[in-house]
């Protein structure tokens, strides 16, 4: 069951990774960070989920996120994702986040 919510997590942060760039490239760099945004926190969830961690209420996502191990490494990405104006560079930063997530759900889901 743990391995499905996990893939949903990641079906969540799938559906909302082109906009980004989307509304970018649209010159909505609003749109963008919005998107950005989502992203960030649905990725903040998902590191939660990965150290099976129940998230807390909207407000105390940063701080229960920043006690998570993975968070000296994916916590700058989205802090600077979140503080880009200019959307290519959001998309950089988001993109590292990426990477760290992906990295922690591969060694997270594999048999003990």
């Amino acid at each position: 069951m743990w391995r499905h919510v996990l893939a949903c997590q990641w079906q969540r942060v799938s559906e909302e990774e082109a906009f980004v760039g989307r509304c970018g490239e649209c010159g909505d760099e609003l749109g963008s960070a919005v998107a950005a945004a989502r992203i960030a926190r649905d990725l903040v969830r998902l590191a939660l989920l990965l150290d099976r961690v129940y998230p807390p209420y909207g407000k105390w996502l940063g701080s229960a996120f920043a006690r998570l191990p993975v968070a000296a490494t994916a916590g700058p990405a989205l802090t600077a994702a979140l503080a880009s104006s200019a959307w290519r560079e959001r998309e950089r930063h988001l993109a590292t986040a990426y990477s760290v997530s992906r990295a922690t759900t591969t060694t997270a889901a594999s048999p003990r």
